[in-house]
């Protein structure tokens, strides 16, 4: 059995690039759907990638026949 993971915060308190928001004006709805698009934004061209890095030449493809058609 493996032992917990610990996270730390990415920014430390004293940090200038630190910002507090209080919770009050925290709005999780538009952060997570913020993070769903950029997510899905990194996957998109992730797919673009991967779909350029295919071979679908003319000679790798055959047609599907088709038996018993009416």
């Amino acid at each position: 059995m493996t032992a917990p993971r610990i996270t730390f915060p990415t920014r430390g308190i004293t940090d200038r690039a630190f910002q507090y928001r209080a919770a009050v004006k925290t709005d999780l709805k538009a952060t997570f759907a913020r993070e769903r698009k950029r997510l899905a934004a990194e996957q998109a061209a992730k797919d673009a990638a991967q779909q350029q890095t295919l071979d679908l030449a003319a000679d790798n493809v055959r047609p599907l026949t088709v038996r018993g058609a009416k």
